[in-house]
């Protein structure tokens, strides 16, 4: 009876153990990924199909507003490029989708992307503004 009984302890303490391995894996599997991913990666998503680009000039006037806000500090108030290197807006030769992608999801170490701040018609009228620099 001494081994039934010394069987059901070993049993049940291997049980407990695993429990809290596995307690302790899935906790260390948690803090491993909060470390390993980038808070951008779910970020990455496809530029919005659905954006229809035109221009008036209450469009040209809201995005040089939010160009001001968002952009200016980096590519220069006259959009000319800025001191820390970002380049010329003006006279862009990339389509509005390809912009649209750019402010969306950035460039990668160059560039944030504003997908979290920006709405999409937010969007369109600072492509609207770049398309009036052209």
């Amino acid at each position: 009876m001494t081994t039934q009984k010394s069987n059901e302890w070993k049993g049940l303490l291997f049980a407990i153990l695993a429990v809290i391995l596995a307690a302790g894996a899935v906790q260390g599997l948690a803090v491993l990924l909060r470390t390993q991913i980038p808070p951008e990666a779910g970020e990455k998503h496809p530029p919005l199909p659905k954006l229809v680009f035109k221009t008036s000039p209450e469009l040209v006037g809201h995005g040089q507003k939010l160009y001001s806000q968002f952009c200016s500090h980096c590519h220069g108030d006259d959009a000319k490029g800025g001191k820390r290197g970002a380049p010329s807006l003006v006279k862009l030769d990339i389509t509005d989708q390809q912009i649209e992608y750019i402010v969306l999801s950035g460039i990668k170490n160059k560039m944030p992307g504003f997908r979290k701040k920006l709405q999409d018609q937010d969007v369109v009228d600072i492509v609207a503004y770049l398309d009036s620099l052209k």
